[in-house]
């Protein structure tokens, strides 16, 4: 017994003389800067002019970033940087407004007392993005009042292009929902869909469904990932009933198509296109 309450004795003694040491305050004069993104898929953007109408000639996709370090009482220029790419890279001026442009000056800020900002990246509507899709990567470049943050993401990919293409809410993942329930992106699915439903099937609409960008979900180790992009308004039971539409459009849109002598509508590689699996 004498043992424990020695033990006892000793340990509080050990607690009280840490709790009496000074801990050294926070003073750290470097501020670090990220890109504010919860998930992986979210560095990833797909942005197309093909719905915004004739008479539109910019299109900016904000980028959200965060700092770590000092809140200060004045504003604090950001600077962003393009990194160059080997094929399809935008180029500043031509496809957007450069990040060292006078006009985006009062933008590329983080505004006194804050810690978190959205930079924008105006898209311009160059005729070579008719045929065209361009790659704008971005990272934070080093200034007087940031350095680059330690915590991922590095970079944010932004492609660019004035023609049907895919929505970023459409995963690249094979297990993605779309992917299962409709199909493997392709540009004359993707217009069927148009033609079939009268919407555009662009994030907005997709998002309307219940479905997110998505990540990949480890939770049940690293042998059963899978992609989880379901929302918490998705319902399976409307999601089945659109599938099963599509299917009756498309059957239809052949039948049509074989009235007049021509072979069932195809997918960009030349296969039979197909509603589901």
């Amino acid at each position: 017994m004498k043992n424990k309450f020695l033990i006892l004795w000793m340990l509080s003694s050990v607690l009280l003389s840490a709790c009496d040491e000074e801990l050294t305050p926070y003073n750290v004069d470097t501020c670090w800067l990220g890109f504010d993104m919860e998930n992986s898929a979210d560095t990833l953007v797909y942005r197309t002019f093909i719905y915004s109408g004739p008479q539109a000639e910019t299109d900016t996709v904000w980028i959200p970033l965060k700092t770590i370090g000092k809140v200060v009482d004045y504003d604090r220029p950001v600077k962003l940087v393009q990194l160059p790419v080997e094929d399809s890279c935008a180029v500043a001026g031509k496809h957007f407004v450069a990040f060292d442009d006078a006009a985006l000056h009062s933008c590329y800020i983080i505004p006194a007392g804050k810690t978190r900002s959205e930079l924008p990246v105006v898209l311009k509507r160059d005729v070579s993005l008719k045929t065209d899709k361009v790659l704008i990567e971005i990272a934070i470049g080093e200034n007087e009042y940031f350095v680059p943050g330690f915590v991922l993401p590095k970079c944010i990919y932004v492609w660019v292009t004035d023609q049907l293409d895919r929505p970023s809410f459409w995963a690249t993942a094979e297990d993605a929902t779309l992917n299962t329930k409709i199909g493997i992106y392709d540009p004359v699915l993707h217009q069927f869909l148009i033609d079939a439903t009268g919407e555009k099937w662009d994030d907005e609409y997709i998002a309307s469904l219940g479905l997110t960008k998505g990540y990949l979900n480890t939770d049940w180790g690293p042998t059963m990932t899978y992609w989880d992009d379901l929302g918490p308004d998705y319902d399976v039971n409307y999601m089945n009933y659109l599938v099963s539409r599509l299917q009756e459009a498309l059957k239809q849109e052949n039948a049509a198509r074989a009235n007049r002598g021509e072979e069932p509508l195809k997918r960009s590689d030349g296969t039979e296109l197909k509603i589901g699996k």
